[in-house]
Formats: structure tokens, C-alpha cells, sequence
């Protein structure tokens, strides 16, 4: 136990009579800085990967519709759809569209427009 705490006291003086040079310190910030450089570099090229996957998720949900009502309105009109087939499209589109809206608001606060009459 002696022995031991002479070495670290005689390793103390050594230090304080020889400290390390500067060009040593300053090899270690050079490198630290190089090592942090890297960190914020993955972490930027990281959210930007998320950023890009986010709005891929996004733009793949939205374009699984076929036909806007607006369409199908058009259809109708210049005689591509007969009134049965319309109204029975239309029917499903509103329905879907419900569908998503319920799946979407869990939890939330449904506001709904009143019917005039």
C-alpha cells in the first residue's frame, strides 16, 4: 500500500515538474474536434434521411385514391357513368373517406355541419 501511494506521488511530481508540451494538447483538440465534426455529420445526414422517409410514407398514403368526386362528376355528366353507377361510387367514396376520418380523429373532437332544413 506504501509502495503504491509513493508511485502515484512521485508520478504527481513528474507531472508538475515536466507537464506535456503543447503540441501534444493540441494534437488532442485537433483530434477531438475531428471526432466531433464526424458525430455532427451523422446526425445531420441522419435527420435528413428521416426527413426524406417521412415525406415518402406521406405522398405513398395520399395517392391511394383513384377518383375525385370532382371526377366522377365529370363522368357522369359527359355519360361515362349511368346514375346508378355514380351515385353507387360516390356512396363508397363518402364511406372511405368516413372510414378514414374515424381512424384518423380516435380520441379527438368530431365536428360535423349541419344539415339546413
Amino acid at each position: 500500500m506504501a509502495s503504491l501511494s509513493a508511485s502515484i506521488i512521485h508520478l504527481a511530481l513528474c507531472q508538475a515538474v515536466d507537464p506535456p508540451s503543447p503540441s501534444d494538447v493540441g494534437d488532442k483538440g485537433a483530434a477531438v474536434l475531428r471526432l466531433l465534426a464526424v458525430l455532427v455529420c451523422i446526425v445531420i445526414v441522419g435527420i435528413g434521411g428521416l426527413v426524406v422517409v417521412r415525406r415518402w410514407l406521406r405522398r405513398s398514403e395520399d395517392t391511394s385514391v383513384g377518383f375525385s368526386l370532382s371526377d366522377l362528376r365529370d363522368m357522369h355528366a359527359a355519360g361515362d357513368l349511368t346514375d346508378g353507377e355514380f351515385h353507387a361510387a360516390r356512396d363508397a367514396m363518402v364511406a372511405h373517406v368516413k372510414e378514414r376520418m374515424s381512424a384518423g380523429s380516435k380520441g379527438e373532437t368530431k365536428y360535423t355541419r349541419k344539415k339546413n332544413t
